[in-house]
């Protein structure tokens, strides 16, 4: 009984009209999750704040050969740090010389003395570790040991944050971002993971200044804010991305949210929804059916310190009409997801970041014939995932890697799906990601830019639909409409874009991709590799907010030989306005 849905369906579906057919439910899933990224990835600053402050380093004077090899009158030399992190900058700087352990904190050397230039050498070598680590105001310095004339001690002094003084410049509400570090010893690196805390707002912007507190080896921090917005911007944006059969128009209006809870946190909210219905009938009564679509997306987002936590809830519904012999069918269904994720950076220096990041989510998906439900396509699955990220800012580059694993599980209410019956499918597999993505500078005047993209999926079982790679379109291999994809367990994307500046915020751009699909769901595939090239304009206008704009045409370079009809040519475009 439960096929019966489906039966009814294809019987009652007018052989005349086969472009009403209905659609695959998992792909618009697919295309409206790869959709909503791109739109989270436009609304997000990839920030990665570094913090130039000219610390002293170690006395550069260089010493006579003379005055180096003098011996000094201490046979010893001891360490002394405040804590055990401290501590191991003087022993990686002692080792160097080659002193030997007397004991408890003390080196010395087995024959001969120890020498004015060891000395010297072993404080520079501290000293500047220091701060390329970022403990740019703690010292490394000689003291004597009072009774025992014959040892010297080097000893760490750190240097902490004695006061926090804002320059608010009309800034009426600023995040505790940075009332932690009070009483810390100073570090830049952890600085700048609170200025990436601050910019992941839109509308506010700080920068630090580090001056002398009034007692010695103490630092005030004098924090400039700057307001780049309102707390709260409203988006518009129409674009042409979505399919022939329920909607080629799609428009989204979104607002964010800056700082509600006073903690450099977050809060995305966006609608989507079809502006012009891929189909329209009239029953036998005359009464009007239409093909719609719409869109809801939520995302709480709140940092602390080098964690940070993310909450998101999405709901897609597809309306499809479809005609029949006697009536016209509604052929819809609903896509609810919720997600957790929580991250944290695990390194960085001026140069490199490194992050962890896990999550959990449960979805769920039901599909309609009118009121009766399709039961052979309801899934409810749920799973975790792991992954690590990495960031690099070259001179003249920045890379942005991830490798993900995903897997499955029955937590959370979730249930096995029909296909795991039949050997089709197996929700509970695990999938491996990997993304890479350079933006290199071509010239020095950054008119010229190329940005090179590579994601890569594999899995050794057989996924459900639902978590199949797909390629072709905007948001993968271009040149291709939204109406010709492969899709496979595993695969590849390369989309490489070559930018051209001509005038400020407006580019020129020509991307070249192509990408490839394997796996035991795609047997059936004559052809696993396509390729396409796309020509195209964006850019922004500013006035009484932004304005923004991107049209391209696209032409496959190789297509597939299963595909019945391949658009020569694809355009496609969007506009959009943004108010902060």
């Amino acid at each position: 009984m439960r096929y019966l849905p489906c039966f009814l369906l294809l019987g009652a579906i007018s052989t005349t009209a086969q472009q009403t057919a209905p659609v695959d439910p998992d792909l618009i899933y697919r295309r409206a999750e790869a959709r909503q990224q791109r739109l989270n990835q436009s609304v997000t600053p990839q920030d990665f704040s570094t913090l130039d402050f000219s610390a002293p380093a170690a006395d550069e004077t260089p010493l006579s050969q003379e005055a180096r090899e003098a011996c000094t009158s201490y046979k010893n030399l001891t360490l002394q740090a405040p804590s055990r992190a401290f501590y191991r900058y003087l022993e990686r700087a002692v080792d160097t010389q080659h002193l030997q352990a007397r004991g408890s904190n003390t080196y010395g050397k087995a024959q001969g003395c120890i020498r004015a230039g060891e000395v010297m050498d072993i404080i520079k070598a501290a000293q500047n570790q220091l701060i390329a680590d970022g403990w740019v105001t703690t010292r490394v310095v000689l003291q004597t040991q009072g009774a025992q004339q014959d040892t010297l001690q080097l000893a760490v002094l750190p240097g902490k944050i004695a006061a926090i003084r804002e320059e608010k410049n009309g800034v009426q509400r600023t995040p505790k971002t940075f009332t932690h570090l009070r009483g810390r010893v100073l570090n830049l690196r952890e600085l700048e993971q609170a200025l990436d805390n601050v910019r992941r707002l839109s509308g506010l912007d700080a920068n630090i200044d580090i001056a002398p507190a009034a007692r010695e080896g103490e630092s005030e921090l004098i924090v400039h804010w700057t307001k780049t917005g309102r707390p709260y911007q409203f988006s518009f944006l129409i674009d042409d991305s979505g399919s022939n059969a329920l909607g080629k128009y799609l428009a989204t209006a979104s607002i964010a949210v800056d700082n509600p809870l006073n903690f450099s946190d977050s809060f995305y909210a966006s609608y989507t929804r079809t502006l012009k219905p891929g189909t329209r009938l009239r029953d036998r009564e005359g009464k009007r059916h239409k093909t719609s679509t719409d869109n809801y997306y939520l995302n709480y987002t709140i940092p602390y310190r080098d964690w940070q936590l993310g909450l998101s809830a999405s709901r897609y519904h597809y309306d499809q009409v479809i005609p029949g012999y006697a009536r016209v069918y509604h052929y819809k269904g609903n896509n609810q997801k919720f997600a957790a994720d929580i991250s944290n950076t695990i390194y960085r220096d001026q140069n490199k970041k490194t992050t962890l990041d896990a999550g959990l989510w449960w979805r769920e998906n039901r599909n309609y014939i009118g009121s009766a439900e399709i039961d052979v396509q309801k899934r409810r699955t749920a799973g975790w995932q792991l992954g690590i990220r990495q960031s690099i800012l070259f001179p003249q580059a920045v890379f942005q890697g991830a490798i993900h694993y995903k897997k499955g599980t029955r937590m959370l209410g979730a249930d096995p799906v029909p296909e795991e019956g039949f050997n089709e499918g197996n929700a509970k597999a695990g999938i491996w990601t990997l993304d890479s993505g350079w933006h290199v500078q071509l010239d020095k005047n950054r008119n010229w830019s190329w940005q090179n993209d590579l994601h890569l999926q594999y899995s050794d079982r057989r996924l459900i639909s639902l978590d199949l790679l797909t390629l072709g379109g905007r948001n993968s291999v271009r040149g291709f409409s939204e109406n010709n994809s492969l899709s496979g367990d595993s695969g590849w994307y390369w989309r490489n874009t070559l930018n051209w500046a001509y005038q400020p915020n407006h580019q020129l751009y020509l991307g070249a991709d192509m990408g490839q699909v394997w796996g035991k769901n795609t047997a059936w595939l004559r052809d696993k590799f396509i390729a396409g090239t796309v020509l195209g304009v964006r850019g922004a206008v500013n006035y009484h907010g932004s304005w923004q704009y991107d049209a391209f045409i696209g032409t496959p370079i190789l297509k597939s030989r299963d595909w019945k009809k391949t658009d020569r040519f694809v355009l496609g475009f969007s506009a959009g306005y943004h108010w902060q």
